[in-house]
């Protein structure tokens, strides 16, 4: 499997699982530094994506929202998944974005809006004319 990890801020790898594992042995991965591979929805520290008697290979729990490291100012880009500094991007509820990704982020945001919007004026009229119907 190949991993990417957080070291110093930025994005570090590819690395094979083997390698992974003696980076963390050598002190270089702590149990908070972000880890991702392919198929995880977002960055998650060590601890969680590698937890102690793992099957190499396993999928690690998916996390609601991108994690950042304790202690630090790092966040991950909800869309493209890249580590920004804090100040660099927006929050939206539990999620960042960065200035990258805020016009593409913005526009599914608003096409959702009128997507929810049309879809309850559809039950609306819906509703009112099952209503007004005697059976």
């Amino acid at each position: 499997m190949i991993w990417y990890y957080v070291d110093a801020g930025k994005q570090a790898g590819p690395v094979e699982d083997s390698q992974l594992e003696e980076l963390r042995r050598a002190g270089k991965i702590q149990p908070d530094t972000l880890i991702w591979r392919e198929g995880m929805p977002v960055w998650l520290p060590y601890r969680e994506a590698k937890p102690e008697g793992a099957q190499p290979g396993a999928m690690p729990p998916v996390a609601q929202a991108p994690v950042t490291s304790a202690g630090s100012n790092e966040v991950v880009c909800a869309e493209c998944g890249r580590i920004f500094d804090k100040d660099n991007t927006i929050q939206y509820g539990d999620i960042r974005v960065c200035a990258s990704c805020k016009p593409v982020f913005m526009q599914k945001l608003a096409n959702f809006c009128r997507c929810f919007a049309h879809a309850e004026k559809n039950r609306c009229v819906i509703a009112s004319a099952a209503a007004s119907v005697d059976l």
